[in-house]
């Protein structure tokens, strides 16, 4: 245990999932508009939310736009969803790690996310 840390809990209310997927994302600004978002991969996926890489510092309560691309089975399934920034880490200059949580997703693609991470494998990208 590193100097000056006390153990520390789990705080997350699902599993994360180690997978890469492609995801779409911007910041939302007035009204939901799917044109420009930018490409990106994310490196976990919960129910909860997800980890990407940015090639832009966001800063954290910011809310984005996402559309998420999972192959699962042999189809591919387009989520959109709305998240907040979490927390941003420089990794290098032009290298960001954005923590986010889901504030809106469908019912059905929640559950869809729920069902992966109770099976936790089959899944890649697309």
């Amino acid at each position: 245990m590193m100097a000056g840390y006390k153990h520390q809990v789990e705080r997350r209310r699902f599993m994360r999932l180690p997978l890469t997927i492609d995801i779409f994302y911007k910041a939302l600004e007035d009204v939901i508009d799917t044109s420009g978002l930018k490409a990106s991969k994310a490196c976990n996926l919960s129910p909860g939310g997800l980890l990407f890489y940015s090639a832009f510092r966001l800063k954290m309560g910011t809310i984005i736009q996402m559309m998420l691309q999972i192959r699962h089975r042999r189809r591919l399934h387009r989520i959109p969803a709305l998240a907040r920034v979490a927390y941003c880490q420089r990794l290098s200059k032009n290298r960001f790690e954005i923590g986010s949580g889901f504030v809106d997703i469908f019912p059905k693609d929640l559950e869809f996310l729920k069902s992966l991470s109770a099976k936790a494998g089959g899944l890649n990208s697309g």
